[in-house]
């Protein structure tokens, strides 16, 4: 009986976790729906390699840039570079000889001025 009690118990705690909703809410690579049609991975890449659209995206990423630049200070400019390599706020601190207060100071001013700027 106790043992009966356990699973029912234990089956409930696993449907209701959500430790696996991303994975259930996920969609394939390979399958891309609007109003149930269907594009393959080969057929986006193809789209992807388009030379118009890889112009425009450059342009795009060029005004991003600009804005950016123009957003941004140059200690914030100097972090966020180092930051969006994969550097640790540590690691940015020795390379631009700052603190590590200083380096989370910034990224803070970043996020608040990225969020100001272009929303949420």
């Amino acid at each position: 009986k106790i043992c009966i009690k356990r699973r029912v118990i234990d089956s409930i705690r696993r449907a209701s976790s959500l430790k696996h909703s991303f994975l259930n809410k996920a969609i394939s690579i390979d399958y891309i729906s609007e109003k149930d049609i269907s594009t393959s991975y080969p057929e986006l890449m193809r789209d992807l390699l388009d030379p118009e659209s890889i112009y425009i995206d450059r342009e795009e990423t060029n005004s991003l840039r600009k804005e950016i630049d123009n957003l941004l200070s140059g200690v914030e400019k100097q972090v966020l570079a180092l930051y969006l390599e994969g550097f640790s706020y540590v690691e940015i601190a020795e390379n631009i000889e700052k603190s590590v207060k200083t380096v989370d100071n910034a990224i803070s001013r970043i996020r608040k001025k990225f969020l100001e700027h272009f929303g949420k």
